[in-house]
């Protein structure tokens, strides 16, 4: 069986930076489908790197990798992510920053049905909404 909290990971590999939602989930972890490196979904640390050899494995800590995670909750039928500014010095080697407030409580919103959203954009309205309607991304950052 599958994760059943949502997560959120930043769509990078640390290793040479490809996307992650271009590789697999198997319903806890996320894998790179460049070299197979395997993160869990939560936390972002890696639990596997396949080409490394035993000896390898004994020099390198896998354990102190992390890809890019951030801290989330689901609630009020919404997905609360948090995302700090800056983003945490040693990227790649830190776990994820704590919230350093809860995540708002809006219950009225649960029920409305339709939303219309209106912004100004500094760019072009394509590249504006273009990673809000890749279907790829969307498993990986708001699976439950």
């Amino acid at each position: 069986m599958g994760t059943e909290r949502a997560f959120a990971l930043r769509d990078s590999c640390p290793h040479r930076g490809i996307p992650l939602s271009d590789g697999q989930f198997d319903g806890k972890q996320v894998e790179c489908c460049y070299h197979g490196w395997k993160f869990d979904c939560h936390s972002g640390q890696c639990v596997e790197i396949p080409s490394l050899t035993e000896e390898q494995g004994r020099i390198c800590e896998v354990d102190r990798i992390y890809a890019g995670s951030h801290a989330c909750e689901e609630h009020d039928g919404f997905i609360w992510v948090f995302m700090p500014e800056p983003v945490p010095a040693g990227a790649g080697f830190t776990r994820a920053a704590e919230p350093t407030e809860p995540a708002p409580r809006v219950r009225h919103l649960a029920t409305v049905q339709d939303c219309y959203l209106v912004a100004d954009l500094a760019c072009n309205i394509d590249h504006g909404i273009i990673g809000l309607m890749d279907r790829r991304t969307g498993r990986f950052f708001f699976c439950s």
